[in-house]
């Protein structure tokens, strides 16, 4: 058919009057029977038939469009009001609203029981009410039963569709059911229903942890983009720190986003009725109150790290607090740290200047947080200022962006002087890693290779594992992988023959879904494959006290560079594994770099670009009598490495401390830059080695 036939002629006057009254007709049988509409539509065409082919094609689509926009109107006037109706009966009820409320002040005041059945009567009387479905699934969360959390936000969410929060907690339930797939399945309605950042953020967060990388490029260059222009505008994105440092973002775009999260603790202490906290005066002649505020008190990875560390504080010149803010902080490594401790608190269940006062009694000149933005944290009690001096450590590597903090615990690799604009805080530089490791107290006797055993892993292995092949490892949480560094990854085996790729097993989701993934994405690794072959990449399951020492079957422990492993490359390098890092511009990108360089293997293990990343892999599982003599060195002097020497670091700590009061109270400054005095030569493993053999 020739073009033209296509083509509109123009309507002659007849015909146009003619569609007109045709056009009043079917609109009037629409507004007054639908029956009539579709008789009328009926007539209209046997009366086309009459006219010209291309006036009634123009007639019947000035018609269909016309019907269209009004079921839209219709179906949008529909909605108003089935919206209308839940707001008339959810927002704009009062009694409901009461329910509501008193409910939630019997939970702050531990009367959960009550609260319950004042939500199961307002429930009884509007069954409907999606706010009070909600606020049950809120008390679910509070008594952590996740499952009927989950339910309850499901129930919440078919009352009020529009509503995709509920979607959100809904998720959110099933995540710490360790429902992942199904939670991801959940927030992508969410974010289908109202595609928001805060929800495309969620989408990440929550299939990060279920290893789904579906449509990961497009999704994550929605979230660059809006983040760009938020930071652009003189803003920031609303991203949660920890997330964010999962995030591609630089030091400059990390320190904009704690900036913004710091708001939240200004407006704390502006809001704050009560009196400002008294501040302790220092003669410089009684011994140093320093205090340690931490949710982690507890069998957790930083209460491992930090257990000894308060029995190694000098008595005679300081005296040690510790405020624990977790419910949970009733295990044998909280009672190692209590009885180490000169006085220990509990601040947990206190609202936020109930806890600041209880912290401020006790007179500490130094306060450290070492929660920070991490779950069961109470940075809103460091916004009150209960001590003079405020330090932020440990819980998350990163700026806290606000300036309730005085100081933060570094070291000369995580914070350069081209990074240090990108801290709020004073940088206070440890001769060494910024980094407590623990591991010469909590696993006395050194680790050595094992062999492998089939029982330690998820996944398939050739009847014969006596000889395994060069094993590359990764034993990071698994929210940390994202395609790129598995892409990276694969590139590393394919290029190195007789070498395998070892995941951490988390959990028979995640580990079947990163199957799944990888299957589909690099179906070559499977090619002449056979049951007498090892699998190009498998899955090795961890935990337990002995955990290191099942992952000294690795070889190389290749680190991911957006944010490193902390406690896990820790992990490593007392267990005898050179690592591969390659560090960028936040702090918590360049840690395991830190790790290396007090280790002594810098130059294997940093690489300046992601190429020199893949190539010093390569090269190391190629040549790998040279990576034998890294492993050599880190097994021969860990019991020397300051990295695991927590009496070197305490003293390096109260040297610190001394120099942060002497600014304070002594020269009457500002906090400043601190260098802290390398004391190895004197309280070093091998000094205080020396020393026992001449007693």
């Amino acid at each position: 058919m020739k073009e033209e036939e296509y083509r509109l002629e123009k309507p002659n006057k007849f015909f146009k009057i003619f569609s007109t009254i045709l056009l009043i007709y079917s609109i009037s049988a629409l507004l007054f029977m639908s029956i009539s509409t579709k008789h009328s539509f009926q007539l209209h065409k046997q009366e086309i038939k009459e006219g010209s082919p291309t006036d009634a094609l123009l007639l019947k689509m000035q018609v269909e469009i016309y019907l269209e926009e009004e079921r839209e109107r219709e179906m949008m006037k529909r909605e108003e009001m089935e919206s209308r109706e839940i707001l008339d009966k959810d927002e704009n009820n009062k009694e409901i609203d009461d329910i509501v409320d008193e409910s939630e002040r019997m939970k702050k005041s531990k009367r959960m029981e009550d609260a319950l059945k004042l939500l199961n009567g307002g429930i009884e009387k509007y069954p409907n009410s999606n706010k009070l479905a909600a606020h049950k699934g809120g008390y679910y969360w509070d008594k952590e039963d996740w499952r009927r959390c989950a339910e309850w936000f499901m129930k919440a969410h078919e009352l009020n569709p529009k509503n995709s929060q509920w979607i959100v907690n809904s998720a959110n339930c099933l995540r710490k059911s360790d429902q992942h797939s199904e939670a991801a399945d959940w927030i992508w309605k969410a974010y289908q229903s109202n595609p928001s950042f805060h929800t495309l953020v969620e989408i990440f967060d929550i299939r990060w942890k279920a290893n789904i990388f579906t449509d990961y490029q497009k999704l994550l260059g929605k979230v660059w983009s809006e983040s760009m222009d938020m930071i652009a505008r003189g803003t920031a994105p609303d991203i949660g720190l920890f997330t964010a440092l999962h995030f591609p973002f630089n030091a400059s775009h990390i320190f904009a986003i704690a900036k913004e999260k710091g708001k939240s603790f200004d407006a704390i202490a502006k809001k704050s009725t009560h009196p400002s906290l008294p501040i302790n005066s220092w003669d410089g002649k009684r011994k140093i109150r320093v205090g340690y505020l931490s949710p982690d008190i507890r069998l957790h990875a930083v209460g491992v790290q930090i257990q000894s560390m308060f029995g190694y504080h000098d008595k005679e010149q300081f005296e040690i607090l510790i405020f624990s803010c977790n419910k949970d902080s009733h295990d044998r490594l909280t009672e190692k740290m209590r009885n180490a401790a000169d006085e220990f608190y509990e601040v947990y269940e206190k609202d936020v200047y109930e806890a600041a006062k209880i912290v401020n009694d006790a007179k500490p000149d130094i306060l450290i947080d070492l929660g920070l933005y991490t779950a069961y944290s109470r940075m809103d009690v460091m916004a009150l200022r209960p001590a003079p001096i405020q330090v932020a450590w440990l819980g998350l590597a990163a700026t806290t962006g606000s300036r309730f903090y005085d100081y933060i615990i570094a070291d000369p690799f995580v914070i350069t002087p081209e990074f240090e604009p990108y801290y709020i805080e004073k940088p206070v530089i440890m001769p060494h890693s910024y980094h407590i490791f623990d591991h010469k107290q909590n696993y006395p006797v050194p680790p050595m290779r094992m062999k492998i055993e089939r029982s330690h892993f998820h996944s398939t292995l050739p009847s014969d594992i006596h000889r395994p092949p060069f094993l590359y490892c990764n034993h990071a949480n698994n929210y940390r992988l994202d395609p790129y560094i598995i892409h990276r990854w694969v590139e590393i085996i394919k290029r190195v023959p007789d070498s395998v790729l070892v995941f951490k097993h988390h959990s028979d989701d995640s580990t079947r879904n990163m199957e799944k993934y990888m299957n589909d994405t690099y179906p070559e690794l499977h090619a002449n494959h056979d049951s007498e072959s090892w699998p190009r990449y498998i899955f090795h399951k961890g935990g337990g006290h002995n955990h290191i020492d099942m992952k000294t079957i690795c070889d190389i422990f290749l680190d991911i560079p957006k944010y490193n492993g902390h406690s896990t490359s820790g992990d490593m390098l007392w267990g005898g594994i050179p690592l591969i890092t390659e560090p960028l511009t936040t702090m918590a990108s360049r840690a395991a770099a830190s790790f290396a360089i007090s280790s002594g293997i810098a130059e294997v293990s940093i690489a300046n670009s992601g190429q020199e990343y893949i190539d010093k892999a390569v090269y190391y599982g190629i040549h790998r009598d040279e990576i034998e003599a890294a492993r050599k060195k880190l097994e021969d002097e860990r019991m020397i490495n300051p990295l695991f020497d927590t009496f070197l670091f305490t003293k390096h700590l109260e040297d610190a401390y001394k120099q942060m009061m002497d600014i304070e109270y002594n020269q009457q400054k500002k906090p400043r830059k601190i260098i802290v005095n390398n004391l190895i030569k004197t309280h070093g493993a091998e000094a205080r080695m020396r020393s026992q053999n001449k007693d």
